[in-house]
């Protein structure tokens, strides 16, 4: 954002209003980092909605972030929010930053939340030129994913092991990864790892 300079010049008895636009720029925050969920390896909170992070208790999310201060000195100002995926209505909470090490959190009320809804978080930072940036979105719900399918451990039909796509050819409610008997007239042969699950039967 561009600020003008006004300068009154007095010559020879006159008045003369020079209007300047060569002040300096003031740029808007910029997010260096995060969401982090604060703990173990600090992983990104999820920016895909189809496999939210599965958090089972109250965290914080850290996030890191820069300004200019070009016009102004004033510190940043921050709002965290979330609400569950779908809705309107946001619920805010309280943020705390840390401006000279350049890092703010909020805390999640993770076991206050409903089981088996996803909620989408944002965050917003506000410079002391009221320039605001704005994060995207990012996606969590309240359970464990164990085996980080995407799927939480209660609803998982093969928990411990990765898949999420949640075949169970026999429909008795096992995953294919984890059924000794699929459901194949062959007999069943079971791939797994850590990125694909299928079931290959009578091969």
């Amino acid at each position: 954002m561009k600020k003008f300079l006004l300068v009154l010049l007095l010559c020879c008895g006159s008045v003369f209003l020079i209007q300047s636009t060569n002040a300096l720029a003031d740029d808007p925050p910029v997010i260096t980092g995060g969401p982090f969920v604060a703990g173990g390896y600090w992983p990104l909170l999820s920016a895909d909605e189809d496999f939210p992070s599965f958090i089972n208790q109250d965290v914080n999310i850290v996030w890191t972030f820069s300004d200019d201060f070009a016009s102004c000195s004033g510190e940043c100002t921050h709002i965290a929010k979330y609400k569950v995926t779908g809705t309107n209505n946001w619920n805010k909470e309280p943020v705390t930053a840390v401006p000279a090490e350049g890092y703010a959190m909020t805390t999640l009320p993770i076991v206050t939340l409903k089981k088996f809804k996803t909620y989408m978080f944002r965050f917003e930072i506000e410079d002391c030129d009221n320039q605001k940036t704005e994060s995207p979105q990012y996606y969590f719900a309240y359970g464990i994913d164990a085996d980080d399918d995407g799927i939480d451990d209660e609803e998982d039909n093969c928990e411990g092991l990765y898949n999420p796509n949640q075949r169970d050819a026999d429909k008795d409610d096992i995953g294919d990864c984890c059924d000794e008997s699929p459901g194949c007239t062959d007999g069943p042969v079971v791939a797994c790892s850590q990125n694909i699950c299928d079931s290959v039967c009578g091969q």
